[in-house]
């Protein structure tokens, strides 16, 4: 009787120890299996970022070349960094696999090049155009395509790895819970048969299941037990009161449909319906109700059930945030195609008004300049000193307001004329400034002292019209000031240009500084100094369209100073 016993003891403990290995070697392989399959889930984020930064910054320039809105730059300028580090976040990721770092080199070069050509793009736009900065997105796009063409690569490798690697850890899942099935079997038919074996060998046992509920208390996934028959939860981890606020006994015995979003419930059932059938592990995403009402997405494995068996052994992955990424990249697409949109409509209505101005508004000005002209020839008699005084002045104004008109019509064409870059000579430009206003105001005895003026790339037609308005500017508040004098000094500052205009005229108070670049904004009345307004306007926006700066600084009776500054452009080699 005692050897029967000893062997049965022995048989029992190999079949028990048997089962233990197979358990903690297939709970092991499920882990490591689920380490690869989070480590390829980073991977596929990581280039998910990537793209999404290179399509943000696209989107970014697209929309900085459309408008020619600095504020959509923003998102370009805090990205461009990001971009070129992009090999620093994947290469760690993928250095156990030689291809893909050697597509992560590839794409270094790629992002670089892309970089490079949003900067040419975008100074191309400051410079140049709308018109030379879109011709330049067409070959732009097969950087775009050569970068999008290895991420593509990468994200393929990666899903192939990722679609291995899954379906090693469903079959490790599935050999885990296999074999705890056939050790809790094991189990059972011990305490049965024998007793005495299994009264000594429960201390073994229970260290086991020990080991096998903390695997399974441990995970981050949501896992849980199915019964098929029931369409309830039979057993979950502590993952899902952690993610969806619902405690153990809130879940089980419940229909699982109770709480599936009402609009993904179909696609649940469907699913469902083909485990039911036999179908291998399925994949599919549904929103979970939380606790507190709110819903979160969650992205489910779940292999089809054994043969005769109604369980099912169910994986699911909170995939909220990455949702949420893409519904805000979709929502930002659509808000940058609403601002293109806007500024399409603004540049037709500022078509539409300079066309009303060029043409509505002459014709009425010109016959009232005519008609009051001939009065005063013809009716000079009859309408005497006050009337012909009277329509003197009506001349006057019309003649003014025509003026006006130009002025604006020049600053509204500012806006749109490309900007032809050539080497300009500043210094002889500002001294046929000094020459042509000096013919337009013989009256005004100013003393000009031009120094040496550095030359610079820009557009010499509009660069020559900034320095009229300045140099006329100098002279006209400078004209009642005995010993008037104007400076006109430059210096290349290594960036950048930069320029002076000084005068010792009537100056102005800095509290208005603010007001001096506006159009119609005049510190002084019409009646003390002539003109539109506009003429610093037109200034400001000729050397923003170089890319540029201007500021000035001024004193009451003491005289005022502007400066601007034009970036320096190194002409390719």
């Amino acid at each position: 009787m005692k050897t029967p016993l000893i062997l049965a003891l022995a048989v029992i403990v190999i079949f028990v120890v048997t089962c233990t290995a197979l358990v903690w070697h297939s709970g092991r392989g499920y882990r490591d299996d689920q380490r690869w399959v989070t480590h390829t889930h980073q991977v596929l984020e990581a280039i998910g970022a990537v793209l999404a930064r290179v399509r943000d910054a696209e989107s970014s320039v697209r929309g900085y070349i459309a408008s020619g809105d600095e504020a959509f730059l923003k998102i370009y300028q805090n990205e461009r960094e990001a971009i070129l580090r992009s090999d620093d976040g994947l290469r760690p990721l993928v250095s156990d696999n030689p291809a893909q770092v050697g597509r992560v080199d590839r794409l270094k070069a790629a992002l670089q090049q892309r970089v490079d050509r949003f900067d040419e793009l975008i100074r191309v736009r400051r410079t140049t155009g709308l018109a030379e900065a879109a011709a330049g997105l067409t070959p732009g796009r097969l950087w775009s395509e050569k970068t999008r063409s290895i991420l593509v690569e990468m994200e393929e490798e990666e899903r192939r790895l990722l679609e291995i690697r899954n379906a090693e850890s469903d079959r490790s899942l599935v050999r885990t819970m296999v074999y705890f099935g056939l050790m809790s079997t094991a189990a059972i038919g011990v305490l049965g048969a024998l007793f005495v074996v299994a009264q000594r060998s429960s201390s073994a046992r229970v260290r086991v299941q020990r080991e096998l509920d903390q695997f399974f208390t441990t995970s981050l996934d949501l896992l849980g037990v199915a019964d098929l028959s029931t369409g309830c939860f039979t057993r979950i981890n502590p993952s899902w009161e952690r993610t969806l606020g619902w405690t153990r006994e809130e879940v089980l015995g419940k229909p699982w449909n109770s709480f599936v979003h009402p609009d993904d419930l179909a696609e649940t059932n469907r699913q469902a319906q083909g485990l039911g059938r036999g179908e291998a592990v399925v994949s599919f995403e549904n929103r979970y109700r939380c606790k507190d009402g709110s819903y979160r997405w969650l992205s489910w494995k779940v292999p089809a059930p054994a043969p005769g068996s109604p369980l099912l052994f169910c994986v699911a992955r909170d995939v909220t945030g990455a949702r949420r990424q893409e519904e805000e990249i979709r929502a930002l697409n659509a808000s940058l195609k609403e601002r293109v949109d806007e500024a399409l409509a603004a540049n037709k209505e500022l078509e539409a008004f300079s066309y009303s101005v060029s043409h509505d508004l002459r014709a009425p000005l010109r016959g009232i300049d005519g008609f009051s002209r001939i009065l005063v020839e013809d009716y000079a008699t009859v309408l005497g000193e006050e009337g012909l005084r009277l329509l003197t002045k009506v001349c006057e104004n019309s003649r003014q307001m025509g003026v006006l008109i130009d002025d604006l019509l020049q600053y509204s064409r500012l806006g749109r004329k490309e900007v032809e870059t050539t080497l300009v000579d500043m210094e002889a430009l500002a001294r046929d400034a000094v020459e042509e206003v000096r013919k337009d105001k013989p009256g005004i005895a100013a003393e000009v002292i031009l120094g040496r003026l550095p030359s610079v790339q820009g557009d010499r037609a509009l660069l020559r019209q900034a320095w009229v308005n300045l140099v006329s500017n100098a002279f006209k508040y400078s004209a009642k000031k005995p010993g008037a004098r104007i400076e006109i000094a430059g210096d290349n500052g290594g960036s950048e240009a930069v320029f002076h205009v000084r005068d010792n005229g009537v100056g102005f108070d800095m509290k208005y500084v603010d007001k001096l670049f506006g159009v119609f904004q005049r510190l002084h009345s019409a009646r003390e100094f002539e003109g539109t307004g506009v003429g610093l306007a037109i200034v400001q926006r000729v050397i923003q369209r170089h890319g540029g700066r201007i500021w000035a600084e001024g004193k009451p009776d003491e005289g005022a100073a502007f400066h601007f500054a034009i970036p320096v452009r190194k002409e390719r080699t």
